[in-house]
């Protein structure tokens, strides 16, 4: 971390694209992933900066599963800063990476090679 103050916290998720209200029949899956800082003397949230956030998804995620790791949007909530940043990773049946399907339109989603 770049401040030494900063403590992360990373949850993340595997659901079934099938979810997808735009489109039920998707086969596959996608991770969700999100990453938020808290001040660890404060205990107030806290501003990362997003590229420190995208190196540590892409450390989490693993070599396989980076080529295929999408921003999905931030969250504000620190003096107007994005205090939480969102990914989503998608994968095939049997969980291997792939590209953003056809049928999954957000346009906040965009792969880390387009930051």
């Amino acid at each position: 971390m770049t401040d030494r103050h900063a403590a992360i916290s990373v949850v993340g998720d595997v659901a079934e694209l099938a979810w997808l209200k735009e489109n039920p029949d998707l086969p596959g899956f996608v991770m969700t992933l999100s990453i938020a800082g808290r001040h660890k003397l404060l205990g107030q949230r806290m501003s990362l900066p997003s590229g420190e956030c995208d190196a540590w998804i892409s450390e989490i995620v693993g070599d396989d599963l980076v080529p295929f790791l999408y921003r999905a949007g931030t969250l504000s909530g620190v003096a107007g800063r994005a205090s939480t940043v969102y990914y989503n990773v998608f994968m095939d049946e049997t969980k291997a990476g792939v590209m953003k399907p056809d049928g999954v339109d957000d346009q906040q989603l965009r792969h880390l090679s387009e930051l």
